[in-house]
């Protein structure tokens, strides 16, 4: 709502196999699952669990790889 209609892709670290860690955009801090990755579109459907109920959400994203220096990933 702040973003006057634009949102830029969220940055998510990704290991196949393991739940998505969102580290920088609106999602920031959320962890959720992996339904399906565009990687020719950088999309993903995810879903995140919202005040106990689990929401699918499909999202523009950057991947990035995990550095444990810049971001908790636990």
């Amino acid at each position: 709502m702040h973003n006057k209609g634009t949102i830029k892709p969220s940055k998510v670290v990704y290991k196949q196999g393991e739940p998505i860690k969102v580290v920088e955009g609106p999602l920031k801090d959320f962890m959720g699952t992996i339904i399906s990755v565009d990687y020719r579109h950088s999309r993903v459907m995810v879903e995140f669990q919202f005040a106990d109920v689990i929401r699918k959400v499909s999202m523009p994203v950057e991947f990035i790889q995990p550095d444990r220096e810049n971001y908790d990933l636990d």
